[in-house]
């Protein structure tokens, strides 16, 4: 969609360190805290300040530029010298004193994980706030229209009472795509529940109602304005001919919205 090289301005400010030949995914253990380092990709500054504005937790992603030397510090972009891979990265957002799980690792094999987590809630109370989290991803993922909410995409956070929350979102790569502009498909694949027909997802809002109103909410989002803040404040810009992607992307999301919502 599109290229970081696109998007970087000279006062675009960029953390360096050492490039390392290893799998995307994986943490970089000598960085204290460690490092998670992955491609660029247009949607991942979007989904945080989607998440942002319907206070959910999420990784925070930022700039870095891959290089020979382990350097650690910040620096423009019109002043780095040398050739560098510019990436994203974020920290681990893993606490120590809470343990994390994968709904791949949970090895549910109903189709409807959504209601089969619920059961593994400890409590009533930890039941509606379980509840109330996966509703918000799943709205956002329609919203953005999420190709890729698998199972090892969605993390699971257990504190000692083992009540079950979301862990901090990620992985927004496989959003906003070219594809879903001008068809109206609801487009919000999840291994949690399969949503991603009318008459299915209005059934689901019979037994969340809430799930209306998060969906609803969306419709107030001036989308095109959020990536021009959200990327303003990386200090990149939005090549000129992007924006009539997005301008259609916002045009075909609300018209979803209503359709499930009307």
């Amino acid at each position: 969609m599109m290229d970081i090289s696109e998007c970087l301005k000279p006062d675009t400010m960029i953390y360096l360190t050492r490039d390392r030949d290893t799998k995307k995914g994986l943490f970089y253990k000598d960085e204290k805290p460690e490092l998670f380092i992955k491609d660029f990709n247009h949607a991942e500054f979007i989904g945080e300040e989607l998440c942002e504005i319907r206070n959910l937790r999420c990784a925070h992603y930022f700039l870095v530029g891959c290089g020979m030397y382990h350097l650690k510090r910040m620096a423009r972009y019109g002043e780095i010298d040398g050739y560098y891979k510019y990436k994203l990265a974020s920290y681990d957002f893993k606490d120590s004193s809470k343990k994390y799980k994968s709904l791949a690792e949970y090895g549910i094999r109903d189709v409807d994980k959504f209601h089969a987590m619920l059961e593994k809630t400890p409590t009533a109370k930890n039941r509606e706030e379980l509840c109330h989290d996966m509703l918000e991803l799943l709205a956002l993922d329609i919203y953005m229209g999420q190709d890729d909410r698998t199972s090892n995409n969605v993390v699971f956070e257990i504190d000692n009472d083992q009540n079950i929350r979301l862990a901090p979102l990620f992985d927004f790569e496989y959003s906003l795509n070219l594809n879903l502009t001008g068809n109206n498909n609801i487009q919000g694949f999840s291994d949690l529940i399969y949503l991603n027909d009318y008459k299915r997802i209005r059934e689901f809002i019979k037994l969340y109602p809430e799930f209306e109103y998060m969906l609803k909410s969306y419709s107030n989002v001036d989308l095109c304005n959020l990536i021009y803040r959200t990327y303003s404040r990386h200090g990149l810009k939005v090549p000129d001919d992007k924006w009539r992607f997005y301008e259609e992307f916002e045009d075909d999301r609300n018209k979803v919205l209503k359709k499930i919502v009307r």
